[in-house]
């Protein structure tokens, strides 16, 4: 990616194309003077002007591969119509890792690249507002964006074809990549200049569709250093839709308790009757309950019932029976309370509660007549007990349910995103995160 400014050093010739001095091969040009090394598609050499002639300085055929995108080919980008001048293999100079890189030009604007790396396109351009220089913590910032330290490297040529501004086997870069997905920062030194980029990532179906492209391009693998994160579903728009649904929530909770005033409808204490000897110590008659109205402008109430029994290391049960006088529709349930206690160890300990409550939703209007039916342990001296009975009660298992259900999303979107995150930085020496 270099060739930002153009030095004359030497004149060069300004024809429209030439034929290669290895292979005879014709060399369409488009930047004409401007091209400083030329790659021959036909036979792999790089050719340089010197000596008032084009002269093969290396050949470059044994890793020559086909680009995805044809040197020759126009597309437009961000507005810009530019056509592909130059492609070329890049290896880091420490390792084996490989990418390619497509030289474009355009009359007016003059020159940008278009790098892709295991399926992943970057398109970069040259910046003159350059960045700040890092922070302690390896970050920069630039046009309201935080840019995290990705990666350094050199690079060397494995193989060119096409035109370039500057001497490709003779600049050896040194690269610094900072990240900002969906943006890149990428300063460029090398032994006679230095430049800053900014890259934006490019799907592939918008390089395809760009370049008018039928092949194949190459296939996407892991996570790219600057691919976004579900740019229709991004874990940022949940989060903030999931914060508006919780006010919205909070809101709608609020009001009700406010609208709904509790208001209780049944208050009694009934006397535990006597067992019925002929079916065991345990069964007990059945105790005729209040009754109670339900008018609501919804049609419908919710309703709490609260059973009291003074249980001491025992358990105490009633079944209640609600029917609808108008109707004759039954509604059944069971409300019990239990409470234990004692020492263990030499330490006391106590679990359960003399008191417990149910709630039911959505009660049709109408006045209904209650049936209690008590149970008790064989030796249980529970005599008595109180039963009560409110509507429109505030049902916050609702509310959390609700919480629960909008908090879903949000959750498995920050797992998806983590775990994105953590895939993109494991091709970085300065990943945040720990691998095993």
């Amino acid at each position: 990616m270099s060739g930002f400014d153009l030095v004359e050093k030497e004149k060069l010739p300004a024809v429209a194309a030439i034929s290669c001095t290895r292979c005879n091969h014709n060399i369409q040009l488009t930047t004409h003077a401007q091209a400083v090394n030329i790659g021959c598609s036909n036979c792999g050499h790089v050719l340089q002007w010197q000596n008032n002639q084009w002269a093969g300085i290396k050949n470059l055929k044994q890793h020559k591969i086909l680009p995805a995108i044809p040197v020759g080919s126009s597309g437009r980008i961000k507005g810009i119509v530019y056509k592909v001048v130059g492609f070329v293999l890049y290896q880091e100079a420490r390792s084996q890792h490989r990418w390619r890189e497509y030289v474009l030009f355009n009359p007016l604007h003059g020159y940008a690249f278009l790098s892709e790396y295991d399926g992943h396109w970057t398109y970069f351009t040259f910046i003159t507002d350059l960045p700040l220089k890092p922070t302690r913590d390896r970050s920069m910032h630039y046009q309201g964006e935080k840019y995290k330290l990705f990666h350094r490297y050199g690079s060397k040529v494995l193989y060119a074809e096409g035109e370039f501004t500057w001497k490709i086997l003779e600049n050896a870069s040194h690269y610094t990549e900072f990240v900002a997905p969906p943006y890149m920062l990428a300063q460029e030194t090398s032994s006679d200049e230095a430049c800053w980029m900014k890259g934006t990532y490019m799907e592939p179906g918008e390089v395809r569709e760009t370049f008018g492209l039928t092949s194949s391009l190459p296939e996407r693998i892991g996570v790219g250093a600057i691919e976004p994160f579900d740019k229709a579903f991004s874990f940022g728009k949940v989060s903030q839709l999931g914060g508006i649904a919780l006010v919205m929530l909070v809101v709608l909770q609020v009001f009700f308790m406010i609208v709904n005033r509790p208001q209780q409808l049944v208050e009694q204490s009934f006397d535990v009757p006597p067992p019925k000897e002929e079916y065991g110590p345990v069964n007990l008659s059945a105790i005729p309950g209040p009754s109670f109205t339900l008018n609501s402008m919804t049609g419908t109430s919710n309703l709490e019932f609260e059973l009291y029994a003074p249980v001491d290391n025992e358990w105490f049960a009633l079944g209640i029976t609600l029917i609808n006088t108008t109707t004759n529709e039954a509604y059944d349930f069971e409300l019990g309370t239990e409470y234990y206690s004692g020492y263990t160890g030499g330490e006391s300990w106590s679990e359960g509660s003399t008191t417990n409550d149910v709630d039911l939703s959505a009660m049709p209007d109408g006045t209904y007549r209650m049936i209690l039916q008590p149970y008790k342990g064989i030796l249980s001296k529970v005599n008595s007990f109180r039963i009560q009975v409110r509507k429109d009660v505030p049902l916050w298992s609702n509310f959390w349910i609700v919480l629960l259900l909008l908090a879903v999303v949000p959750g498995v979107q920050w797992i998806r995103h983590h775990s994105f995150e953590k895939s993109r930085w494991m091709n970085s020496d300065y990943s945040p995160y720990t691998y095993e």
